[in-house]
């Protein structure tokens, strides 16, 4: 073999071995590419799962906040605002008639004047002062609110001492006790306030069931919801936690048929609560507004009154 033959067959066999050590590598790296990205998928797949659990679980945290908030504030109003201010306005309307007990002249008016502080003014003062100790924890008064709440509950305490004492003719602003005359403007203010934010709040649900195209009928009654009571889907784009099973009531609370029907309702909805006049026309009920009022006193410790918006009267499930 000539020296030229010997050159090039060398050369040939050089390019062989580059040519197949090139393959080589470019197998080896391609699978080591395959691998890095299946790695960085993976732990991509992971991150965004963990990242997508916090994200849930946040708007979980938002949306029981949010019930809870809406619950609140429904149970303000229906279980301690509205109640007081029907009651101090009740007081603005008659209390003009217990002067009439001075006057000497009429003897009608006297009686009248009588009577109306004895089986009107007095059981309604007494009313309101056991309100406003068993729910004094729902007003969140200011400063300004409580002082007048006190004063209201030291006049009355007087004002029964008076009576009790024989003195029909004597006032407590006699001894120095006053009544608190700015108590019905604040507590008329505080009601306006804590409705138009229960009105807001229902809004703001209405507006989220619209985006995501579900029918708001279903929630609009139920909405005055008490942290699972305040009684409807808040937000449905989020998980909620609501059973589907109805909530055994206490042992000692029998239900009747037409209270396991209400339960059974609210429970299948998610709601807390619903409308008399939902509830007559989804259960097919022939229930005047009494008798629910009657089923609910029968059973205090599973439902009690409230009023939903535009002033409906309804029924909510109590949680434990």
């Amino acid at each position: 073999m000539s020296f030229l033959e010997t050159v090039l067959a060398s050369l040939f066999s050089s390019g062989a071995v580059i040519a197949a050590a090139a393959y080589i590598f470019k197998v080896a790296f391609e699978k080591r590419m395959e691998q890095e990205v299946e790695s960085f998928k993976a732990a991509l797949g992971e991150r965004l799962a963990e990242l997508e659990s916090r994200l849930r679980i946040g708007e979980a945290r938002e949306d029981v906040r949010f019930r809870q908030l809406l619950e609140f504030r429904a149970e303000q109003l229906s279980e301690f605002y509205w109640p007081l201010y029907i009651g101090l306005q009740k007081d603005n309307v008659v209390w003009r008639r217990i002067l009439d007990k001075r006057d000497g002249t009429d003897e009608l008016k006297k009686r009248v004047g009588t009577v109306v502080e004895r089986d009107v003014v007095l059981p309604n003062h007494e009313r309101l002062v056991t309100l406003i100790e068993k729910h004094i924890h729902l007003a969140e008064a200011d400063e300004e609110l409580e002082w007048l709440l006190l004063v209201y509950i030291r006049h009355v305490a007087i004002y029964k001492a008076i009576r009790t004492a024989g003195e029909e003719n004597v006032f407590p602003i006699s001894a120095g006790e006053e009544f608190p005359h700015g108590l019905f403007p604040a507590v008329e203010r505080r009601v306006r306030e804590l409705q138009e934010d229960y009105n807001r709040l229902l809004n703001a649900q209405e507006r989220a069931v619209r985006e995501v195209g579900m029918p708001v009928a279903r929630d609009r009654d139920d909405s005055i919801q008490d942290s699972r009571d305040v009684e409807v889907e808040l937000n449905p784009t989020l998980p909620h936690i609501i059973s589907s099973a109805v909530e055994s009531p206490p042992q000692n609370d029998v239900l009747d048929d037409t209270a396991k029907a209400i339960l059974n309702y609210l429970s299948k909805h998610g709601f807390t609560m619903a409308s008399f006049e939902r509830l007559r026309d989804r259960l097919g009920l022939d229930m005047p507004d009494l008798e629910f009022e009657s089923l609910i006193a029968r059973h205090p410790a599973v439902f009690r009154k409230t009023f939903l918006k535009d002033g409906k009267p309804g029924i909510v499930k109590r949680t434990r």
